[in-house]
């Protein structure tokens, strides 16, 4: 196992580019021995600071669409926290806040419209 000394992401050991940031592995590669793991699971390395400054912005977009759109700003937040992960845990309770959130305008908006449709049925004298 190795990690991109540029980002710190975990890599497999035939990568020869980063997945994350695009750096090449030829020269930026840094073998990993056994470490202490953090609440995430992934290795303590020095280059916490460098997510420690980023913004997560799959969980700030998710988190907003949540409001505006439930199955995208779902389907953002879910991929910013899994981006969360990479990046040591940035924007992990965006994210958790943008599914919930988008998950409860989800169940609002059926249940409004369950509603006005059964509301429509009654007047129409269905029932």
């Amino acid at each position: 196992m190795k990690h991109c000394k540029h980002c710190g992401a975990q890599l497999a050991d035939d990568d020869t580019y980063c997945y994350f940031c695009g750096a090449n592995l030829e020269e930026e590669v840094e073998k990993v021995e056994a470490k202490t793991f953090d609440s995430y699971g992934d290795n303590y390395n020095d280059n916490y600071a460098h997510y420690h400054n980023q913004t997560n912005t799959l969980a700030v977009v998710g988190f907003v669409m949540a409001f505006l759109s439930p199955i995208v700003g779902l389907v953002l937040s879910i991929l910013g926290l899994n981006r969360a992960r990479v990046m040591k845990g940035v924007g992990r309770k965006m994210a958790v806040a943008g599914i919930i959130v988008a998950i409860a305008n989800f169940v609002i908006t059926f249940a409004i419209y369950f509603i006005y449709a059964a509301y429509l049925y009654a007047e129409e004298g269905g029932a």
